[in-house]
């Protein structure tokens, strides 16, 4: 039987859904000019690396960026973004930079109907941002873990996890197709201590990846039961049990 096509009004408000059980929706995001200039000083504390996007784009402003997963740019080079690319987005670049034991990672969830799902699984997440679909919770991780895209075999991927590799861009950038702000879910990210963080153990690492490559996960979802929190941990539950058996938990 050929799958429904959803109308656009009826993905926005699935979206919508998604997100209202992660926590409220932060529109400060929307009173901010100069996206990079405004906001990319605020992070120092997390010892992240931040780096320009191009404005209304997912692509970064500079020729070479790849180097600041494991780096943090020096401050004149910094100082010279803030004046060239203030104008430009926010990106964050995850990675395990010299010195750190535990650094900041995110979570990318396509799948609307694992938002809930991978948040029982990461535990309190005060800190998360959502463009157009899904959303993207902010955690953190110690160095042993690599970055990740699952999905069900022969199906479109429903988590990416960026840990050591990539960048994701943050608000108050301009998304691409929405012509609006990406907007914080619970508290911006800068507001946050590493320690407010999840901490993306192995265990749940493994869990992850089992729940989002699994079809049977993806039978729960599609009908909509992750919705319902008890659901949702029963399904957990089956899934540690499973994880457990197969001696990676």
């Amino acid at each position: 039987m050929a799958k429904k096509r959803q109308l656009p009004h009826e993905q926005e408000s699935k979206a919508k859904s998604s997100i209202r059980q992660a926590g409220p929706l932060n529109n400060s995001a929307n009173r901010y000019d100069r996206p990079f200039a405004d906001t990319a000083t605020k992070y120092e504390h997390l010892g992240v690396s931040l780096i320009p996007v191009k404005p209304k784009s997912k692509r970064p402003a500079l020729r070479k960026w790849t180097g600041f997963n494991n780096n943090i740019p020096n401050a004149e080079n910094f100082g010279s973004w803030l004046k060239e690319f203030g104008h430009c987005g926010v990106g964050l670049t995850p990675g395990r930079k010299p010195g750190q034991n535990r650094f900041v990672i995110a979570l990318d969830v396509d799948g609307e109907g694992y938002v809930e799902l991978f948040r029982t699984v990461l535990g309190s997440c005060p800190s998360a941002k959502f463009g157009k679909k899904g959303i993207t919770f902010f955690a953190t991780a110690e160095d042993k873990l690599k970055s990740a895209k699952i999905g069900p075999p022969q199906a479109d991927k429903v988590v990416e996890l960026f840990i050591n590799s990539g960048f994701v861009v943050l608000p108050p950038s301009i998304h691409p197709e929405t012509d609006a702000p990406y907007n914080w879910v619970g508290k911006p990210l800068y507001e946050c201590s590493l320690d407010e963080l999840p901490l993306l153990t192995e265990s749940k690492f493994n869990l992850i990846k089992l729940i989002a490559g699994s079809p049977d996960a993806a039978t729960i979802v599609a009908g909509g039961k992750t919705h319902n929190e008890m659901l949702s941990l029963t399904a957990l539950e089956s899934f540690r049990l499973r994880l457990r058996h197969s001696r990676h938990f």
